[in-house]
Parts: C-alpha cells; structure tokens; sequence
C-alpha cells in the first residue's frame, strides 16, 4: 500500500538514493537515517518519510548523482563484454570525462577482440595522449611554471597533427603562458650595440631565417623549438641551401625531417658534449645564443641574443662551421682572436683548442666592483675558487644556478661562504652561461662552466668590452633571474 503512493508522487525526484521496495516499485530521496527496524528518507517537495525496513528490499545509488568512476563501474557491468563497439562506446565515456587510464583498457579490449578497429583506436589514444599533455600544461599554468607550459605545447604540436580542439587549446595555453613570461621578464624595446654587433630579442632568429637568400648554416645542440623549426623547413622548401651540424647522439625527429626534404645534415660525435649553437646566415650575419633552439630554452620574445655583421668575426665562425662539416682538421692555437667593432673590443674562444678557461679566470680575477653570473652546468673547481675569492675581497657576487643541475658542489661550497646564489626557479630558461662583470664587460656565447667540458666540448665564448651591451644585459638580466 505504501509503495503505491510513493511511486504516484515521487518518480519524478532526483535525489541521492534509489529506494527499492520489496513490491515492485521505488522512490528517489535522500537517506537521511537507517537502523534495523526502519529507513528514514527526504523527498523532494514532500519532507520526510519513514519506511519500514521489511518493506525495503535495496538502497542504491541514484545514477543521476553517481561520480564519472561510479558511472564508468555501473557501465562496465552492463557491457556486452563481446562487443568491439560497446568498449569503444564505453572508451568514448571514459574520455570525455576524463577518465584516460579506464578508456586506454577500453580501447586496448577493442582491438583485442577485433584488430580491424586497430587504426580507429590508435587516433583515439593519440587524442587522450595530447589532452593528458593539456592538461598538465593547464596545472603548471596556474602553478606559474610558464616556461615548462611552452616546451609541453610546443613539443606537442610539433609531434604530429591534432584536432580542432586541441590544437585550439594549445594555442590558447601557449598565448597565455607567454603573456605571462612577457609580464616577468619584459623586453628590450630597441637593439642595443652597433650595427655590426647588437643585442637583439631571441624572436630575431626568425626573421633572419626568413631573410635568408642562398644559405643557412646551423650548429645545434638539438631543434625543438616550432617556430625555428618551420622557418628552416620553409627555407628549404624555397631553395635555400641548409646545412646543419649536431651531435648525432642528440639527433631528433625535426632534424631528420629536414634532412628528409633536403637539408644538409651533419652527424658528429660528440659525446654528448655540444654546447655551441650558432647559426649564419648567407655566410653574413652571425646569430649566437646562450639560450639554445629549444621549446624552453628559448622563449621567442623574452631572451637576448648577440646578432653580428663584422665580417672577420663572421668568418672566424663560418671557418669553425666549415671545418666540423666538411671533416677537416682544425689548427693548433691556443689562443683565440681580437676583433675591434664600432667602439668595442671582441675576443673570440672557441672550445676544445683554444685557451677559453684561463682567459676566464684571468677576467673573472680582475673584477673590482661586480660579478653577476648565472648557468645551467657549474662544476669547475678554479672558477669556484676565483669567485669565492671576490666575495672574500669585498666585491659583490650574484650568481644563479639552474636547478634541475644535479651537480651541486660548487654551489653548496659557495652558500657554505655566503655568497648571494640561489637557484633559478624558472626550470628550464637557463641553458648556457652568461657573466658580467663591473657593468663593463659581458662573457657570453654557448658554454657552461664545466671543467669536463673546456678539452672535450665543443663551446664558444664572446668577451664583449662594451658598456651599453654590458649595462643592458645587466638590466635585462637582474630583473629576469635575480
């Protein structure tokens, strides 16, 4: 009798609990209080009811309210566990609630039981691949990691092609994450330098590349980043001579693209251990970054590059260029070369051969007054030694680690001597070095101060002795890490 009445007033509520009654029919409320002898319900619109327990046959979760897992487990008990299109119908759920590690299992029991489904599934998973990148690229947003967020979306849409809406959200996630590295970082509003040597924004690369009449000569540590990637595969495309020199150990999916339609690839060996990138343009203009090409080591916009037209220094580079490509040896110098541009003096090291190191020390020992550095490899004993020793004379010593370096001896030897270091909390956006020393002079290029690295890796450093440059990068750099 009773279950007659709350099946004619309350089938139309959806509440927490279905109560099945032992007669037949139900009713849909919030269980409020249960003991052996009675169950007492809320209903919508009604108020509460009390039933008596011997008339309850079950309590259940209402569907209408069930969580996506709870959604998925009461699915997958009701599914034809034969049918290839039921898992697939079941995989779709799954992903559009976001439930990846259940759909992945769906799709996985789809092609088991029919592997002609095999192509369909595989786009599947490539679309939960991507949004899980999304998603994560999303959280570090929000946890201010904007230079990780570029190397996510980058990375994933320079893979291969996505959909609409992917695609739609990277570039929206992209925008947004470098709005925000434009508010911490700011820009230099116009080229510092002369017109043979300026300090540009790393976004010049592009419109060099795309200047580019005859030839382009790259010297990479790798070549992830999509916009640099597609400004060399349109040159390419439109006859340009491309000649690319990297490490075959670091040899990635975007540079045997390029060697695919045409570019000129050179595979060396070099351990491992490569830390020049340059690039010249029509064997004219040099391009030098202590950034790199990669999705977070440069963030186009953000960082500065040295942009060189002074032809001896151009081809003392396009000299190193042409020697690692065409496999011929190298002089026995140990010294580098001077070079006077405009109202500056230049000196030019390259690594392994020439001296880098004790033209470092001897500079680093003559600072008076100021010391800034920052870099992403540091273990070298002298050079520690020779910056603790400043701090001990009286001259201001800044410096910053990149911290997802694991070597840390020299860094915790320096804090042990209160030297004002730290570690750079902008993962990834430290690829190189940079020195500057009593805002007159900058040390700069592609190197790291690694004592394995100045016999064995092939690594280039500028000593700029130029006050503009030097009080520019000063400016540009304290405000980024410091």
């Amino acid at each position: 009798m009773a279950g007659g009445i709350f099946l004619a007033i309350f089938n139309v509520n959806l509440c927490g609990e279905i109560i099945v009654l032992k007669n037949g029919g139900d009713l849909k409320g919030d269980v409020i209080e249960e003991s052996n002898d009675y169950v007492k319900v809320r209903v919508e619109n009604v108020g509460e009811l009390t039933l008596n327990r011997t008339d309850v046959r079950s309590i259940e979760k209402n569907g209408d309210f069930l969580t996506p897992p709870e959604l998925y487990e009461k699915k997958k008990r009701e599914l034809n566990e034969a049918s290839p299109e039921a898992h697939l119908e079941l995989g779709n759920f799954c992903v559009e609630n976001r439930l990846y590690g259940y759909a992945r299992n769906e799709f996985k029991r789809v092609v088991e039981i029919d592997p002609d489904y095999k192509e369909e599934v595989e786009a599947r998973l490539e679309y939960i691949e991507a949004m899980e990148n999304l998603n994560r690229a999303k959280y570090l947003l929000e946890m201010g990691d904007y230079v990780e967020v570029v190397r996510i979306i980058e990375t994933l849409l320079s893979s291969k092609p996505q959909t609409i809406r992917v695609e739609e959200e990277a570039h929206e996630l992209l925008s947004r994450a470098n709005d925000k590295m434009g508010d911490i970082l700011g820009k230099i509003p116009v080229p510092i330098g002369s017109e043979s040597m300026s300090l540009d924004k790393a976004e010049d690369i592009l419109k060099l590349l795309n200047s580019a009449q005859n030839r382009i000569d790259c010297f990479l540590v790798r070549l992830d980043n999509l916009q640099v990637f597609n400004s060399l595969v349109a040159a390419v495309l439109r006859g340009i001579d491309v000649r690319i020199v990297a490490d075959k150990r670091h040899i990635e999916s975007n540079i045997l693209q390029i060697k695919s339609i045409g570019a000129k690839v050179k595979e060396l060996d070099f351990e491992g251990r490569l830390s020049s990138l340059f690039f010249i343009i029509d064997g004219k203009c040099l391009w030098i970054s202590p950034y790199g090409v990669g999705q977070a080591s440069v963030i186009l916009g953000k960082n500065n590059s040295i942009k060189i037209t002074h032809t001896p220094l151009v081809q003392r580079y396009l000299r190193l260029f042409e020697r690692l490509y065409n496999g011929t040896p190298g002089n026995d110098e140990r010294r580098g070369e001077d070079f006077v541009i405009g109202q500056s003096m230049v000196e030019s090291y390259f690594t392994p051969g020439e001296d880098a190191k004790a033209k470092l020390l001897e500079r680093i020992k003559a600072a008076r007054e100021s010391l800034y550095f920052y870099t992403a490899y540091f273990e070298d004993k002298d050079i520690c030694n020779a910056i603790i020793n400043l701090h001990r004379a009286g001259v201001m010593v800044k410096g910053v680690f990149e911290r997802k370096n694991e070597r840390r001896i020299d860094y915790n030897r320096m804090l042990k001597e209160g030297l004002n270091v730290g570690e750079n909390d902008r993962t990834y956006s430290i690829y190189g070095t940079m020195i500057i020393i009593d805002s007159k002079v900058v040390i700069t290029g592609s190197f790291v101060l690694d004592r394995k690295y100045w016999n064995k890796a092939h690594q280039d450093l500028l000593f700029i002795y130029d006050e503009d440059i030097a009080k520019a990068y000063e400016e540009e750099r304290v405000k980024l890490f410091f």
